[in-house]
């Protein structure tokens, strides 16, 4: 439509200067445009301007100015075409030559849009490091060109590519310096004074890197966002992915300062009047308490389980239904401590989630095979007497029938080794434990799920004359004992589908 309009007022002739407003419209509509060949229109219109300016010597014109040098630029970095990024940088970077050579007025200099432009070019192309070449540059220019001071948008864009390009374990050490000169000179210029996305990307990249300070680094990022807000910057106020992104960073680590730190960010959560814990907050705390070594972890799991339950229950918050997540890191704590008390209670917990899940049919409740691996686990590793061991054994059989009954959950190498741990754990010797050994490991063999784990959990503790049935006295005849095989030794169908 606009070049169809350029074209018929052509026709009329017109002078030199309307036909320059003309040419900077229709680049503007080009700049604008999708079309795959729109940059090179928008690059050939551009230079038909620059030839009547060059012609007209005299004559004191006003295109092509910052607007039109701008929409060019513009057309190139928008394009989706290979290549289209470079050949944006080319343009920009050779206005900018020419500026600093005295060759260009500081009318003419592209704007803050262009240098934008430009930078979110090189970030979808994954090029995080030309993007900060632009930056620097626009930088340096900005000291004679106001027209292309960066802003906070030009820096954030930078920090943003960073987070897109390929090694997300070192985003954070090519983010610092940016974000940390920012901070240096956001009191001369107030413009680039870090905000909530700054922040946001700082602790995503933080999060993301597996360097051991990361942890902390993600507790103090957060700190300082608290410490702004509360000296006046609205931008930070307390948001629950912040909370989360850290939370959820610390219940992946494994020492003492990961659970105290865990517990000390979601007690500020629930004191927030902005903001709230959900499932995400609930599930990522109960995940870290899962794994520290305090007797009373599964107790307090349980009761952050039984809270987020209740307060589903009286507020119908999508935000605080438990999932599958949850379940599974509670019945995972409860393995650490495997009275039969906790066994007991990871059976109810499990058959209340398969309860839930067909009540609903909600995909985010389905079981796989994790849970049941748990509480397996749990009940083969119950400490007690015999009386107390033969009740869990009871709780084993009837979850590992549950797995090979299920027409959604597929028993995997670890289901076979924990089924063996609890036959050896929790039964005397005698027949029914021999039963239930050679009997499983005959169904893991046909299956070909024999791995390390069931290999050993069968070497470990059970007696030589099941052995000497489930494994042919030809098997691994290079070894003088049974005991000495590993999974190498073991004919290949037996382990073609192990993990």
């Amino acid at each position: 439509m606009a070049q169809a309009s350029f074209d018929r007022l052509m026709e009329l002739n017109p002078d030199d200067s309307t036909a320059l407003q003309a040419m900077d419209w229709l680049l503007e509509a080009w700049s604008k445009s999708t079309a795959k060949d729109a940059p090179l229109k928008a690059e050939r219109i551009l230079k038909q301007m620059k030839d009547i300016q060059k012609d007209n010597t005299e004559s004191s014109f006003s295109y092509p100015n910052r607007h039109s040098y701008t929409n060019a630029i513009l057309a190139w970095s928008k394009s989706k075409e290979e290549g289209s990024a470079l050949k944006a940088h080319r343009m920009l970077f050779q206005l900018l030559d020419e500026y600093e050579k005295g060759n260009l007025p500081d009318e003419s200099v592209p704007d803050l849009f262009g240098i934008n432009g430009v930078i979110s070019a090189w970030a979808r192309a994954g090029k995080a490091e030309r993007a900060e070449e632009v930056l620097w540059r626009a930088n340096e220019i900005s000291k004679k060109c106001k027209s292309v001071e960066p802003n906070v948008v030009t820096y954030n864009s930078v920090v943003h590519a960073y987070l897109r390009d390929g090694d997300l374990s070192k985003a954070i050490y090519r983010i610092l310096p940016i974000v940390e000169y920012m901070i240096e000179h956001k009191e001369q210029n107030p413009g680039i004074c870090p905000d909530c996305f700054t922040y946001h990307c700082v602790l995503r990249a933080w999060e993301k890197n597996k360097d051991k300070v990361a942890v902390k680094k993600c507790v103090e990022t957060l700190e300082t966002m608290h410490q702004l807000w509360e000296l006046g910057d609205t931008s930070l106020a307390p948001k629950n992915v912040f909370y989360n992104m850290v939370i959820n960073k610390l219940a992946k680590a494994t020492d003492d300062f990961g659970t105290q730190s865990v517990m000390r960010i979601f007690h500020l959560l629930q004191k927030s009047p902005y903001c709230s814990p959900d499932i995400i907050s609930y599930t990522s705390v109960i995940e870290s308490l899962s794994k520290c070594q305090d007797p009373i972890a599964a107790e307090r799991c349980l009761e952050l389980f039984n809270e987020v339950s209740q307060l589903y229950e009286e507020n119908e918050d999508p935000a605080l239904k438990p999932n599958l997540r949850t379940y599974t890191m509670v019945l995972l704590s409860l393995t650490k401590i495997p009275t039969l008390d906790n066994v007991l209670q990871a059976q109810k917990l499990l058959l209340q989630l398969e309860e839930r899940y067909k009540e609903s049919n909600d995909p985010q409740l389905k079981p796989n095979t994790y849970p049941y691996n748990y509480v397996l686990n749990c009940a083969a590793s119950c400490v007690g007497n015999a009386g107390e061991k033969l009740k869990a054994f009871h709780v084993a059989t009837e979850t590992y029938n549950a797995m090979r009954k299920s027409d959604h959950i597929k028993s995997d190498s670890y289901t076979y080794s924990f089924w063996i741990k609890a036959s050896n754990n929790l039964l005397p010797e005698g027949e029914l434990r021999a039963k239930c050994i050679a009997l499983s490991f005959e169904q893991c063999k046909k299956e070909g799920l024999v791995n390390e784990a069931v290999l050993r959990r069968l070497l470990a503790g059970t007696p030589q004359n099941v052995l000497d049935h489930a494994l042919p006295s030809g098997l691994g005849s290079t070894h003088a004992n049974h005991r000495r095989l590993s999974v190498d030794d073991l004919p290949p169908h037996w382990t073609r589908n192990a993990r």
